[in-house]
């Protein structure tokens, strides 16, 4: 009796071009997908570092709270 063959040993046998272009695809998308959320932080924390240094000692302080900020009308 015949195994059946894997998908993975398939697709190599039958479309290796197409086989290696989809992994050149992966992992072309997944480096910088998981890259580009630590560059905006970091972006973003050089920013604001550089907004503290260069702010003026009446602006040099961020004031933290656990409600939403809300514009009151009137």
């Amino acid at each position: 009796m015949r195994a059946v063959a894997p998908w993975v040993r398939t697709r190599l046998r039958t479309a290796p071009g197409a086989a290696v272009a989809l992994l050149v695809l992966t992992l072309a998308t997944a480096f910088p997908a998981a890259a580009l959320p630590r560059a905006m932080d970091a972006y973003a924390a050089a920013g604001l570092r550089h907004g503290l240094a260069t702010a003026p000692p009446e602006r040099g302080a961020i004031a933290l709270t656990d409600t939403p900020w809300r514009e009151e009308s009137g």
